[in-house]
């Protein structure tokens, strides 16, 4: 007598949601990930501990891909997300934050890149910004090569968070995992700790929509963001290219070269320069396949021009 044997599916990508109190923008989002052109995925929701309408939306959720977890109690994002890590099932594995949304054709673009390119083991893409309404305004741009990414990230994060698919065997060969000490700008964190073992890229294309709102992270923790930002960055150059940055030369570096506005003096424009160009010589060095001189040239022109 044979006995049929039922073998589990289980699907190559999994998304990971983390929501606290975002029932506002929360049925967009959501609509956003379930009619994806690409459909074999699971839905890793980590719901918070929300207090407001959120557990309802997601209660009311009928979709076999989804999979709802609540927190006990509420951990914030950086515990969340690891949390979610330990539960996703897929060989990829894309973020996407609760009050963002995605181009229906997001996840296949990335799945996509990453078949096609094992050494990568991360992909972002540029986005389209909008205002609290979902009204479009900017488009938000990032490098895109990985010698370009390799470079950007010594001084911020080379990806966008909701934008992201990384290779889960990547994350597991390293036994990498967000840093729950920072409770904000933990990607960054991440993603300066995985471009030393892997590669990155950013597809050229606007395939999230990022909300810009007076309730988002980057308006509500702006402070301890940037604190989180100058000690990553500190101790990511600190850690590639052997130069020991005090973090009032990673704010004034930021300012004439990742902002779109600086007031710096001509003098103090100077001294940026230098360090701006000491510091891409050590990357050098350390990179020597790597160049990324072009790239440094129009942000150094870029600031002389706004000056």
């Amino acid at each position: 007598m044979s006995t049929d044997t039922i073998e589990t599916h289980y699907p190559p990508l999994s998304l990971l949601l983390c929501v606290h109190n975002g029932a506002a923008y929360l049925p967009a989002c959501l609509n956003s990930i379930l009619t994806q052109s690409f459909t074999d995925f699971e839905l890793i929701i980590m719901d918070d501990c929300s207090t407001d309408d959120s557990p309802a939306i997601l209660a009311a959720l009928t979709d076999p891909r989804v999979k709802i977890f609540r927190n006990p109690e509420n951990l914030g994002l950086t515990k969340s997300l690891n949390l979610g890590l330990e539960l996703v099932q897929g060989n990829y594995i894309a973020r996407i934050d609760a009050d963002d949304t995605m181009h229906p054709t997001r996840l296949q673009h990335q799945v996509d890149f990453l078949e096609n390119n094992p050494d990568y083991g991360i992909v972002g893409s540029f986005a389209q910004q909008m205002d609290a309404d979902g009204t479009p305004t900017s488009i938000q741009k990032m490098p895109v090569t990985n010698a370009e990414i390799q470079w950007f990230s010594l001084l911020s994060s080379p990806f966008l968070h909701p934008t992201v698919m990384l290779r889960k065997s990547t994350l597991d060969a390293h036994a990498l995992t967000y840093d729950t000490t920072f409770r904000t700008t933990q990607d960054y964190d991440l993603w300066a700790r995985m471009l030393t073992v892997t590669k990155g890229h950013n597809i050229p294309l606007p395939l999230t929509h990022l909300r810009v709102h007076e309730g988002a992270i980057s308006h509500t923790k702006k402070a301890a963001q940037f604190t989180n930002h100058q000690t990553i960055a500190c101790l990511t150059i600190q850690a590639r290219c052997g130069i020991d940055l005090p973090p009032a030369i990673i704010t004034t570096l930021l300012e004439a070269f990742h902002q779109p506005r600086h007031s710096l003096s001509w003098r103090e424009l100077g001294g940026a320069i230098r360090q701006y160009l000491r510091l891409y010589r050590a990357f050098r060095k350390n990179n020597p396949a790597r160049p990324v001189l072009k790239t440094v040239l129009l942000r150094i022109a870029r600031a002389v021009l706004r000056r």
